[in-house]
């Protein structure tokens, strides 16, 4: 059954939309640069499956600016709004990934999965990165440079990336904090769509559930299925 998408707010830059569950959780899940979360779309059977740990707010720049185009302030206190009295988790894709670790502290998070996430945007920090130079080069002024100061003491963190070259950009500023609440775990032949890899082969929504429900480690659950990480 499809379940209705609310509105909590649209402007030229940021869409938050919000669908409503029992649960103790509120999941805020930051799309990617295509608007979706790499592989998880709204009503498909994964995004279902998150509904069971409560309401899931989807949170869109949606001119693809990492944050550095938002009105910080009034998407901090509409997530605030909806996600009172919630445990707050966070997850996103690629871009989202970033937000959703840039953004942790901020709302509060508990838990925070990224998929593909960048380090930075910054060509004075991964001057290699060419990917996303569409987006990026339209961006006025870079406030949030990295994620250097981003992780809260109190919030636990899962990176999944590929060990494509182009991932291995990222990932080696990611190792420098790794520690027992970052994980980083690098999926052997793997490119930037992790997410969607692991929807492929059938197991991202039970993977998604395990991990904020603090269910199985996910090495034990990449093991269990036959994950090859480096």
């Amino acid at each position: 059954m499809k379940r209705p998408m609310i509105q909590l707010m649209d402007d030229d830059t940021l869409r938050i939309q919000m669908v409503e569950a029992a649960g103790d959780y509120a999941l805020v899940a930051f799309t990617g640069i295509g608007h979706s979360l790499g592989g998880l779309a709204v009503q498909r059977p994964e995004f279902l499956s998150l509904c069971s740990l409560g309401k899931v707010l989807w949170v869109t720049d949606k001119k693809r600016t990492r944050g550095n185009g938002l009105d910080i302030d009034r998407m901090l206190a509409t997530i605030a709004e909806a996600a009172e009295g919630k445990t707050v988790f966070a997850i996103g894709n690629s871009m989202g990934g970033f937000l959703a670790i840039l953004m942790s502290r901020l709302i509060g998070a508990r838990r925070v999965l990224a998929f593909s996430p960048q380090w930075s945007i910054s060509p004075d920090i991964v001057p290699e990165e060419t990917r996303w130079a569409e987006y990026t080069r339209d961006i006025a002024h870079i406030r949030y440079t990295d994620l250097s100061g981003a992780f809260a003491t109190d919030c636990h963190y899962a990176v999944i990336c590929g060990d494509h070259p182009k991932e291995k950009l990222h990932t080696r500023f990611f190792e420098a904090h790794r520690s027992e609440r970052v994980e980083i775990h690098e999926l052997q032949d793997e490119t930037h769509n992790v997410a969607l890899s692991l929807k492929e082969r059938g197991i991202l929504g039970r993977m998604l559930i395990d991990y904020f429900n603090a269910a199985l480690p996910l090495d034990e659950f990449f093991d269990s299925h036959g994950v090859r990480r480096t």
